[in-house]
């Protein structure tokens, strides 16, 4: 009887080692991937608030020389170019901020791949534990297309920031007869 019962925990031990060892490449996986996105995002954040800098310190050069007699319809040209300046400042803010929400979640579920990670060292990794690797490997794939999508808006909105300056620039050139 004894002889049984030691060859049954035998098994159940040997099972036990081959289930978690079938969750360790998933996992390592996962790893790789959460901590390339995570340092792309990152990059990104510090490019982001470098570009919103930018633009803001910028803005400053929609100004109209205090020497400058404006007509009416010059006033409405300038307004109309800060105004498109000023929006592309508020879509910069609007990637910010859902960037931000994106980060804070991020944050959180890279607390439960540690856990998953020390689960796996301690061979505590169960079969449900594989729910938690395939939404997080989710996230991972969203954070990436997600990144994707913020690029582009930046360019985007750094194009027309930068089209919106150079119209001002030509209007005050013209107007002071340069």
């Amino acid at each position: 009887m004894r002889m049984l019962f030691g060859l049954s925990a035998f098994a159940l031990l040997l099972s036990a080692c081959s289930n978690v060892e079938s969750f360790r490449a998933p996992v390592e996986n996962l790893t790789t991937e959460w901590d390339n996105t995570t340092t792309m995002i990152t990059d990104f954040v510090n490019t982001l608030q470098g570009t919103q800098q930018q633009l803001q310190n910028q803005f400053v050069e929609l100004s109209v020389p205090e020497e400058l007699t404006l007509s009416e319809d010059s006033k409405v040209q300038v307004a109309a170019l800060q105004q498109r300046y000023q929006e592309e400042l508020s879509g910069l803010t609007e990637v910010s901020s859902e960037v931000s929400s994106f980060v804070g979640d991020w944050q959180a579920k890279a607390s439960q791949l540690n856990d998953l990670k020390s689960d796996l060292e301690s061979g505590s990794l169960a079969t449900e534990d594989m729910a938690a690797i395939e939404e997080l490997q989710g996230m991972a794939s969203e954070g990436q297309e997600s990144l994707a999508g913020w690029l582009e808006e930046v360019e985007e909105i750094e194009e027309n920031a930068a089209d919106a300056l150079e119209e001002f620039r030509t209007l005050i050139a013209n107007l002071q007869g340069n």
